[in-house]
C-alpha cells in the first residue's frame, strides 16, 4: 500500500534512488524548485508505509508551466506492477 501527497521541499533529499532509472530524465536542484514554487498542485509524491519515496510526477501546469509529464517510479516498484 502507498499513499499520494503534495511534494515538499524535503522530498529532493529522498528521490535520488527513484532517478537511477536510465530511462529518467534527471534536472538540476532548480528546476525543481522553480516548480514547486510555481505550480506546488501538480507536483506529487509516493510513499512506501516505511516513508521511502516509491516514486514521484509532474503533470503539465497552466500556460507558462514545463509542458511535461513525469511519473518516475522506484525500479523495485515497477517490476512488481504496481503502476499499473
Amino acid at each position: 500500500m502507498c499513499s499520494v501527497r503534495s511534494f515538499v521541499t524535503d522530498d529532493l533529499f529522498n528521490f535520488n534512488h527513484v532517478n537511477l532509472d536510465l530511462l529518467t530524465e534527471t534536472y538540476n536542484l532548480p528546476f525543481y524548485l522553480r516548480y514547486l514554487a510555481n505550480w506546488p498542485e501538480y507536483f506529487l509524491s509516493t510513499q512506501a508505509p516505511n516513508g521511502e519515496c516509491m516514486g514521484y510526477s509532474t503533470f503539465p501546469g497552466p500556460s507558462g508551466a514545463p509542458q511535461q509529464t513525469t511519473l518516475s517510479p522506484l525500479p523495485s516498484v515497477l517490476l512488481l506492477s504496481l503502476l499499473l
